[in-house]
């Protein structure tokens, strides 16, 4: 999984796929208990979802926090261009891979009927 700033972030949203996001801290215990989680979904979805790590301690932070609403350390983020209705989702607090999992296998689903239609 790749740290990657705001700027960074701001490049890879601007492309058509499913970004998925980790809000990381490394004074976190939380965030290195589920660091390898994440490393981990990066791995068996990397043919359709883009998974990345931001720093929670980073300046421009707030302003992410702000416009994806992570109110928690660690969090997760995924956007989802495929899904009309709720585009973003967020987790707050260290979560269970299998709940991860799913939201990843849910976008990944709407992502392939999209692709069937067209």
């Amino acid at each position: 999984m790749k740290r990657v700033d705001l700027r960074e972030l701001d490049t890879l949203l601007s492309d058509d796929r499913i970004v998925f996001i980790a809000c990381l801290a490394h004074w976190s215990p939380e965030s290195r208990m589920v660091e390898p989680v994440f490393d981990e979904l990066a791995g068996e979805f990397a043919a359709d979802v883009t998974v990345v790590a931001v720093d929670t301690d980073a300046p421009q932070f707030v302003t992410f926090a702000k416009r994806w609403h992570v109110t928690w350390v660690p969090s997760a983020v995924l956007i989802n261009p495929y899904d009309d209705e709720q585009p973003t989702r967020t987790w707050d607090g260290a979560q269970p891979k299998t709940e991860l999992r799913h939201g990843l296998d849910s976008a990944c689903a709407m992502k392939d009927r999209r692709a069937s239609v067209t």
